[in-house]
């Protein structure tokens, strides 16, 4: 901690003494150590000549500014197109994972797991509450074994969609299953 009335070495300077400085004149001595300092910078512009010689006749992407073609873009468009690797994202849920959440399919397979469950947890049989739909086989496994990268793929998987597949837990009971927050 500073004491009262100095300035901290972090706060910068002063204006008066940033003013002083800026009005320092160099002696004649120090003039001449700074032109001598400065004379083994020819071997730096030959070091500097040397290298863009080099660069010239070996030129590299870095420095020519390359760019993909048109139809290089095109296939990698193409190739990359809608598809998310089912191992990315963030936290236990894949971003493929949260897009299969957002459909409408999805909350239809939910309502029919709740409705035949009787909107009961199947551990505890409290009624009601915040419920979870939970697969039984994981979803992220089922994902990765049938190899879906689109959400037209997750769409035509009937394993993703089975309601036996499903079962009806409040969340207490959702966070003390196996295979919850499970990474594959």
């Amino acid at each position: 901690m500073a004491k009262k009335g100095n300035i901290p070495w972090n706060k910068g300077l002063t204006k008066e003494i940033d003013n002083r400085i800026k009005s320092r004149k160099f002696t004649e001595e120090h003039k001449r150590k700074i032109s001598e300092s400065k004379k083994g910078h020819i071997v730096l512009e030959q070091t500097r000549s040397k290298l863009s010689k080099y660069f010239k006749e070996n030129p590299t992407r870095s420095f020519t500014g390359h760019k993909h073609t048109n139809k290089s873009n095109a296939s990698n468009r193409e190739k990359h197109l809608g598809k998310i690797p089912w191992n990315k994202g963030t936290g236990y849920k894949t971003s493929l994972s949260k897009k299969i959440e957002a459909l409408k399919k999805y909350n239809k397979w939910r309502l029919q797991v709740f409705s035949r469950d009787k909107f009961t947890c199947v551990n505890c049989k409290n009624i009601g509450g915040e419920l979870r739909a939970h697969h039984i086989k994981q979803k992220a496994l089922i994902i990765k074994e049938n190899n879906i990268f689109t959400i037209q793929d997750a769409e035509n998987c009937k394993e993703l969609w089975d309601i036996n597949n499903g079962v009806t837990l409040c969340e207490k009971c959702h966070k003390l299953t196996e295979n919850f927050a499970k990474r594959i």
